[in-house]
């Protein structure tokens, strides 16, 4: 009676124990297998940190109050007269960010590998955000106009669509419905534009509208705003369309 053929089993390896099979000949391989070592227990570790979902429920936060400091700001001030805890707090967040984006690409890669932090729009999106405020903070007091790259801060509460998973998907479905849209958009443009043009033609120059004097033509400072409709001049003044 034959014997039975030996039966082999295909088994996954895990990648510490790939790391420890792993032989050459060129020196220091002890050294290298200990850097990949840790270069495995920093992914693994990364991920952990991704997968709680303390992890997004604190990334949320943090961006609710910064929208919060966002909207705090106020945009026609000199930037040399803002408050001391505004910027405090805007490099505060602007570190947490950082230490959110490093998570991440430690756990994904950065864009080699497929499904590394690169390859999604949304983190290309938080990637820009974070260096603008980086590069905004290298070039301050360097007499470069940093106005476009504070407007970045600005597009900061959209990161909630790369943090949560769920408004991902509807930003997404949203994105792709728009082509089947198009012709409705297009009726709704038309009627917009007629409308537009309607009161262009029955309102133009009614903001021009000033108060002036009878005797000597001259616009009445006192009468800050427009007349017409229910703003009558005082006496002795008319209403007029000025240049």
């Amino acid at each position: 009676m034959m014997p039975d053929p030996p039966f082999y089993k295909i088994v996954n390896k895990d990648r510490i124990h790939i790391i420890e099979d792993y032989h050459d000949r060129c020196p220091l391989l002890g050294l290298r297998k200990n850097l990949m070592k840790a270069r495995v227990y920093c992914n693994r570790g990364a991920q952990m940190i991704m997968q709680n979902s303390l992890f997004e429920s604190i990334s949320i936060s943090v961006i609710v109050v910064n929208s919060i400091f966002l909207a705090m700001d106020d945009p026609l001030r000199d930037p040399s007269e803002t408050p001391k805890f505004m910027e405090v707090a805007d490099d505060i967040f602007q570190y947490l960010y950082t230490i959110e984006m490093v998570v991440k690409i430690v756990s994904l890669g950065f864009i080699c590998n497929d499904g590394s932090y690169l390859r999604d729009a949304w983190n290309i999106l938080d990637f820009v955000i974070i260096a603008s405020g980086y590069m905004g903070m290298f070039l301050q007091g360097s007499g470069v106009n940093l106005s476009a790259l504070r407007s970045f801060r600005v597009i900061r509460p959209l990161r909630t669509i790369s943090s949560v998973a769920g408004l991902r998907v509807i930003v997404s479905s949203l994105m792709n419905a728009l082509p089947l849209l198009r012709d409705s958009l297009l009726v709704l443009m038309f009627f917009f534009l007629v409308f537009a043009i309607a009161g262009c033609q029955l309102f133009t120059g009614a903001l021009k509208n000033r108060c002036f004097n009878e005797n000597t033509g001259v616009i009445d400072t006192d009468f800050t705003t427009h007349c017409g409709g229910g703003n009558s001049c005082r006496p002795g003044f008319y209403c007029a369309k000025s240049n």
